[in-house]
């Protein structure tokens, strides 16, 4: 047992070396697989990022390149300059008709003029009305005068057309002096925009969100599906507000838990858009392999443990019970005997089991004639033995002239076997003259050995004063 604890230690370290190995190999590939899902995720986002920003640009540049040409318009300007004596003869017919063909031929939702003398809000329906300062609807028009900006891009109610959400581009028409005349623009609904962003969320598998950064205000509260507030950005994000509002030239993009967000600004439109990826997916599925393939290693490693530990254990018990067989007769020696003893005994389901003390008759005399005469005597003894007694019983040798075993049966039947091996050592070894005493006890698991050896002893005595090839049970 000994040598078998001096094994085992080798292996577990050998274990420990092996899981160490699987958990480094695994810990390195799940970091690569982090890093590889982060640098992917990054891609997505900015070539995400790049792409709207470049659709957008693209839908929105039509209306701006059309305002800008109607605010350089001469017939508008001219047209603004005598406004009341238009009104007074042919009315607003003429301004209308060139407002509807606009609308028309662009495809647009509503095409405007607002006059700066007369605050008269001009459609192609007509005069939808006069722009007031205390109607907090018309506040987009007085905080875009006073914003000073050339151009801006807003996204508001229209109410010449049912206040449908639309996307306006106000631009200011000013003289050759530099007075302001007026402000005029178009507008489309945002669902084109909407749709648009929409596709790109469910393609890349992200969040979009579109967030005023330096337009006018207006009385648009940004809760549509894509353009918000920036408080409730923040709130969908975790970025702070003023970082989502900040009409930053330079790009925002960082990692922000599980999620990468980008904010870029259009300048142009004085928009920033905020794009967010949430990674929580994917770094559930790669924390799951990583747990999955550690468990695996483990579980692995701790069956090589318990299949080395047993064939340690069994080649050690081999190696022990070789080191204890007897050379001369191949039978078990007593320490092997000793050892297991219990396990002999559990092996039989009977309680009916003799423990059996053998001794060869008049041994010395064969010693006398030779020492190979003695073995040869043992090797005989030891044969018939094992032979007589098969299956019922095991056999091994105590000492120098004695044998010792189990007998798988009452002490009567056991007596009766031990006579019939006598019979055949002087049948069938006549010229050795060959017999054996032996004493006989019952053999329980609940007696201890040396108890159950010395009533062995005691009836082996009793035999051996009945004269040769004698047995006695005890």
């Amino acid at each position: 047992m000994r040598k078998s604890f001096r094994l085992f230690w080798p292996v577990i370290y050998l274990a420990v070396f092996i899981a160490a190995g699987f958990m480094i190999i695994t810990l390195s590939d799940t970091s690569f697989s982090r890093q590889q899902m982060k640098a992917n995720a990054e891609d997505v986002v900015t070539l995400t990022a790049d792409v709207l920003d470049s659709d957008i640009k693209s839908y929105v540049n039509e209306s701006i390149t059309v305002s800008k040409s109607m605010a350089s318009s001469s017939f508008l300007i001219d047209w603004l300059h005598h406004e009341q004596e238009h009104l007074n003869t042919d009315g607003d017919q003429e301004l209308v008709e060139y407002l509807r063909s606009v609308q028309q031929e662009w495809n647009y939702d509503i095409a405007f003029l607002v006059s700066t003398r007369s605050k008269n809000y001009y459609y192609q329906g007509g005069i939808s009305k006069a722009l007031d300062a205390s109607n907090p609807f018309d506040s987009w028009y007085y905080n875009f005068v006073r914003s000073s900006s050339l151009y801006n891009c807003q996204v508001d109610h229209s109410e010449a057309t049912g206040n449908k959400i639309t996307l306006f581009v106000n631009f200011r028409i000013v003289d050759d002096r530099g007075n302001m005349l007026g402000v005029i623009g178009v507008g489309t609904s945002i669902h084109k925009i909407q749709r648009l962003i929409a596709q790109k969320e469910n393609e890349q598998n992200v969040e979009i969100y579109v967030v005023n950064a330096g337009n006018a205000d207006n009385t648009f509260t940004w809760n549509t599906t894509c353009f918000k507030t920036a408080d409730l950005v923040e709130e969908l994000t975790g970025i702070p507000e003023e970082i989502i509002s900040s009409p930053a030239r330079k790009p925002y993009a960082a990692w922000n838990g599980n999620k990468y967000q980008v904010i870029i600004n259009d300048s142009r439109m004085k928009w920033n858009i905020i794009i967010s990826k949430d990674c929580s997916a994917e770094i559930s599925e790669i924390n799951d392999h990583m747990t999955n393939s550690l468990f695996m290693n483990l579980l692995i490693t701790f069956g090589c443990i318990v299949v080395c530990t047993l064939l340690i254990r069994s080649m050690s018990h081999q190696i022990h019970k070789s080191e204890n067989i007897d050379s001369l007769t191949g039978l078990p020696n007593r320490t092997l005997f000793e050892e297991d003893y219990q396990d002999l005994l559990r092996l039989h389901e009977s309680s009916n089991s003799s423990f059996v003390l053998i001794e060869a008759d008049h041994l010395q005399n064969f010693t006398n004639q030779s020492v190979r005469v003695r073995d040869t005597v043992l090797n005989i003894i030891a044969r018939v033995l094992q032979e007589q007694a098969g299956k019922q019983g095991t056999f091994a040798r105590m000492d120098n002239d004695r044998f010792i075993g189990i007998i798988y049966m009452d002490t009567h039947n056991t007596c009766s076997l031990i006579d019939h091996i006598n019979d055949v050592l002087q049948e069938e070894y006549t010229s050795f003259d060959v017999s054996v005493c032996a004493g006989v006890t019952i053999a329980l698991p609940f007696i201890p050995y040396a108890e159950t050896l010395k009533a062995a002893e005691e009836a082996l005595y009793r035999a051996k004063k009945e004269g040769e090839g004698s047995s006695v049970a005890l």
